[in-house]
């Protein structure tokens, strides 16, 4: 099983729940990995952003499964891409121009998402 590695549990933005939609409402075939890079957006027709998910306790995640995980968004230190999150919000998860899942935010980590 894969650790966090070089990042912290301190460097992550949220903590929760990410869920897979099912290959026949994605399109993909094959699992996420621990560590995945994807755009997601809680109103996602307006704007995505470039985020990173770590799998807590697993080494993939395939279509239809969820587990805990973190959640970092690449660019919030530019004010352009600040944002406010609240715990319960849902983040939609894309793939290029497929939605792959959401993330259910349990916990906020990073003060500067409270609104």
């Amino acid at each position: 099983m894969r650790s966090i590695g070089v990042m912290q549990d301190s460097s992550f933005d949220l903590k929760g729940v990410v869920i897979l939609c099912s290959e026949t409402i994605s399109g993909r075939i094959g699992p996420i990995h621990a560590e995945y890079w994807g755009q997601g957006g809680i109103n996602p027709e307006v704007r995505q952003d470039s985020c990173l998910l770590q799998l807590i306790g697993r080494d993939y995640l395939f279509p239809g499964e969820s587990c805990k995980a973190y959640f970092r968004f690449k660019f919030l230190d530019h004010p352009h891409f600040q944002i406010t999150v609240n715990e319960k919000d849902i983040i939609q998860l894309f793939e290029g121009g497929r939605k792959l899942g959401g993330f259910k935010v349990e916990e906020v980590l990073n003060d500067k998402l409270r609104q």
